[in-house]
């Protein structure tokens, strides 16, 4: 088990060409008040010990320009992170205070996919991959389309079933197909973001929408 993943190579273009530009590790005194400052408050707060030895590394690719972060949580750490660093139930609790606008964008940018394809909603599968707490399944449902999503946090995914949404592992991608596949703030947290972005693309029906 891996606790660190180290990228070489830009996840943007996989060029190899690339250069340091920041480090600092996380043992730093700076780099602790920061995590300890902004995770504190929501829940657990992060245990340092996981991160002794770890980096916060900025790497930029000499092709593409992209900047990352060179080292990156594996899946346990990311299950802590988001499972008990960050406790699930104050994230909940956070996420069902959003006002009126958040609910009216949702709305707004499901009328414009609609109004794209001309169907009747119950003839359009949506995907939503990374679906957090599942805001955006359920207004895609209350529009009256068939709606599934994705998720690493096992919390998050107990909230979806609980609320009636179809919770998909990742293997599932390969054998459906969506008129529209949502990916909001969901890359930048992916190890790998092109060739997932690649792999979801071919769950995609022709002619149909990745957002």
């Amino acid at each position: 088990m891996k606790l660190i993943l180290t990228r070489d190579t830009c996840p943007a273009c996989k060029n190899d060409m690339v250069d340091e530009i920041y480090r600092m590790g996380y043992a730093s005194p700076i780099m602790k008040k920061y995590l300890d400052d902004f995770y504190g408050p929501q829940g657990k707060g992060v245990e340092h010990d996981y991160l002794a030895n770890a980096t916060y590394l900025l790497k930029k690719c000499r092709r593409c320009k992209t900047v990352f972060q060179a080292e990156i949580f594996g899946d346990y750490l990311m299950s802590k992170l988001y499972g008990e660093w960050i406790d699930p139930a104050l994230a909940l609790e956070r996420a069902n205070s959003y006002d009126t606008n958040f609910y009216f964008n949702y709305a707004n940018e499901l009328m414009l996919i609609l109004s794209y394809f001309g169907k009747n909603p119950y003839e359009l599968n949506f995907l939503d991959f990374g679906m957090g707490w599942g805001k955006w399944c359920l207004m895609a449902k209350a529009f009256g389309c068939n709606v599934a999503g994705i998720e690493l946090s096992e919390h998050r995914k107990r909230h979806a079933r609980a609320q009636a949404i179809e919770v998909l592992d990742f293997e599932q991608l390969f054998s459906r197909k969506f008129d529209v596949i949502n990916t909001e703030q969901v890359l930048e947290h992916i190890p790998d973001p092109l060739s997932t972005l690649n792999e979801s693309v071919t769950s995609g029906k022709a002619g149909g929408l990745k957002l």
